[in-house]
């Protein structure tokens, strides 16, 4: 994957589950081709939601480009130093391209150019089709099994139905008459 990234000019890369808000994205990584200071800072400096590239992957069904997902969130003292930042370590430009992990999570992966870059519609099919079989592959290879079906008690269904018609976890709790903290530790029991 790294060899056809590279050869169509993404210097990096990673590819990564979308966690939970307050959630860290460390254990979500399947690969990881960012320069680790760059990775390091983005840890520490807490900046995935706050991210535009990384927000976008909540709610694009299709590739996006970086200069897309930035011009649809507001810019921020916070969105204009990650962005900055990013450019100090070489990742000026890229691609990300959402998708759904085997165990059908919502995951990302973000490819990365050290200059600003135009991609071709052929090759953004391309990695629209390589990249879920290269992410699944590596998934269910740090697995060390097939991808299973995830078993959910019944309140854990519930809360996801109510999440997927676009409720908030403050909303469920509401409708569910249980507390914010519970539905946040179902469904951190449930991305497990």
């Amino acid at each position: 994957f790294s060899t056809i990234v590279q050869s169509i000019g993404f210097r990096y890369f990673i590819m990564t589950g979308l966690p939970a808000y307050g959630e860290d994205v460390e254990k979500l990584i399947v690969a990881n081709g960012w320069p680790e200071p760059w990775m390091n800072r983005y840890r520490e400096g807490r900046y995935f939601f706050d991210d535009p590239v990384s927000l976008s992957a909540f709610t694009s069904v299709g590739p996006y480009t970086w200069r897309w997902a930035r011009a649809q969130h507001e810019a921020t003292r916070r969105t204009e130093q990650i962005e900055v930042e990013a450019k100090e370590f070489g990742l000026v430009d890229g691609i990300a391209i959402p998708l759904f992990d085997p165990n059908n999570w919502q995951a990302v992966v973000s490819l990365a150019a050290d200059q600003s870059i135009d991609i071709p519609p052929r090759l953004v099919t391309l990695l629209q089709g390589v990249t879920p079989l290269v992410h699944g592959q590596l998934s269910n290879l740090l697995d060390g099994s097939v991808a299973h079906i995830p078993r959910l008690t019944p309140r854990e269904a519930e809360i996801l139905t109510w999440m997927a018609h676009g409720k908030s976890g403050w909303e469920t709790a509401s409708i569910l008459g249980a507390t914010e903290n519970t539905i946040r530790d179902h469904v951190k029991k449930i991305r497990n």
